[in-house]
């Protein structure tokens, strides 16, 4: 097939990701260094598309919107994803059964970043927040313009003011991290890879540049010179702090019974 000879002359990252575990500020990262591809959730238009969508041009399209200046190709694929845009790329690679056999066979040769986030509450707790609040990402400064989608120029600590603390929902949040994690880990053992992990707690506290040496020497490419900054913001607050409080004494108070 045209297309995978095509995909196989590229060089490849895959960025695995779980909402709200921090890959949009790696993904900021990425696209700064010019050399590690044009990353994105390029599939996620796949889950609307129309049923008589041809998915080899839809490839197609996302293999140009995240191939780079000097021809690295790069995206991000959410464990939720996951199943959707196998069953499309059965169509392009032919019917493949399996764990995201279809996935795997179209990128059998990329390079496999993971991102996770250590504590999964606090993941839980962006996601409640960002469902009630409609943000998703904020700039440090309102002057500042952002590739990625729900975002607010300029952080506003009171951006949260007016959100509800639901314990079933955080449940509900929480228990949904800890499966998505899971689907990866079954994908990456089925098909013995090997991903770079990165910890989102840990890199947040890092130079960009040193996350995109990590990402570059995995890859095989060369990691660019210089230093560059981060336009994004850390939402967290005190809003966190104080459902992460309650949820536990809920928690306590139910005697783990869920």
């Amino acid at each position: 097939h045209i297309l995978l000879r095509k995909l196989k002359m590229a060089k490849k990252i895959v960025v695995c990701a779980t909402q709200r575990c921090g890959s949009t500020m790696l993904l900021e990262d990425m696209r700064s260094a010019k050399v590690l591809g044009l990353p994105e959730e390029w599939f996620a238009p796949w889950s609307t598309a129309p049923a008589e969508t041809d998915y080899a041009e839809a490839m197609q399209k996302v293999l140009r919107n995240g191939t780079g200046e000097n021809g690295v190709f790069a995206i991000k694929l959410m464990a939720n994803q996951l199943f959707q845009v196998d069953a499309r790329l059965r169509s392009v690679v032919g019917e493949q059964e399996g764990f995201a056999t279809n996935v795997h066979r179209i990128f059998s040769d990329a390079v496999w970043v993971r991102i996770l986030r250590r504590v999964a509450l606090a993941q839980a707790m962006s996601r409640v927040i960002a469902q009630q609040t409609k943000v998703y990402h904020a700039t440090q400064n309102k002057a500042d313009t952002h590739f990625a989608g729900g975002v607010v120029r300029g952080y506003d600590a009171s951006y949260a003011g007016n959100t509800k603390y639901d314990f079933d929902l955080l449940l509900k949040q929480f228990l949904k991290v800890q499966l998505e994690n899971a689907a990866w880990d079954n994908f990456f053992q089925a098909y013995e890879i090997e991903p770079l992990t990165l910890v989102y707690e840990e890199i947040a506290a890092q130079a960009p540049s040193e996350v995109v040496a990590a990402i570059a020497a995995h890859a095989g490419i060369d990691a660019p010179t210089g230093a560059y900054s981060r336009k994004l913001a850390k939402l967290a607050g005190q809003i966190s702090a104080q459902w992460r409080e309650m949820f536990y004494k809920d928690l306590y108070a139910r005697k783990f019974e869920v």
